[in-house]
């Protein structure tokens, strides 16, 4: 029998064994390729996520290249350029003082890949005369502190679609576009 078949308790049952249905890996892959978006406007070269982890111990590795002559923040929707404020603000603030200070100077920072929680930006001004000065000028707790806002939003747009895709309302979408037949307690045959 089809879902809009079942009782209201079968349904629930339905919708509880399917809980994970919309979960499989294809749906973080999408994630990964929007961040990864995303992330080229930022200013981000050979950007990835490695993992993350969702509820408790909520996590995100990911790794690239930054680059701040490479932002090209008119790519982003004022919605994206809202929520990633906390990133944007401290880094073109930091890279401008690296403009101002030596002209051809910029932000660059290095993430490599870590196997543990916590974000080791290399970060440094990137001039051709290795200027010293100015690195010496630059708030490294403001780029660092930017670079983990940029991993907080990674892991919001992560739980965001997690919490959608296990929600009944999805659940049910999927079921019914997929013409699932159940028995009449609610189990897929």
């Amino acid at each position: 029998m089809k879902y809009e078949q079942l009782s209201d308790k079968a349904k629930q049952n339905a919708i509880m064994g399917m809980r994970d249905i919309n979960t499989n890996h294809y749906w973080w892959r999408s994630t990964y390729k929007y961040v990864g978006e995303v992330a080229k406007s930022l200013g981000f070269a050979g950007f990835e996520v490695h993992g993350f982890g969702l509820d408790r111990g909520s996590y995100v590795q990911y790794d690239g290249q930054f680059y701040s002559k490479q932002m090209k923040l008119d790519e982003l929707s004022d919605k994206q350029k809202d929520e990633l404020k906390e990133f944007i603000e401290p880094i073109t603030e930091q890279a401008a003082l690296c403009a101002i200070h030596s002209q051809g100077s910029y932000l660059y920072a290095n993430i490599p890949p870590t196997g543990n929680v916590s974000l080791n930006v290399d970060w440094e001004v990137y001039d051709s005369d290795d200027d010293y000065d100015a690195q010496q000028m630059l708030d490294g707790k403001a780029i660092e502190k930017a670079f983990d806002a940029f991993a907080d939003w990674i892991q919001a747009r992560l739980q965001d679609d997690y919490d959608y895709l296990t929600s009944d309302e999805a659940i049910e979408e999927t079921i019914i576009a997929n013409e699932y037949d159940f028995d009449e307690e609610g189990e897929r045959v």
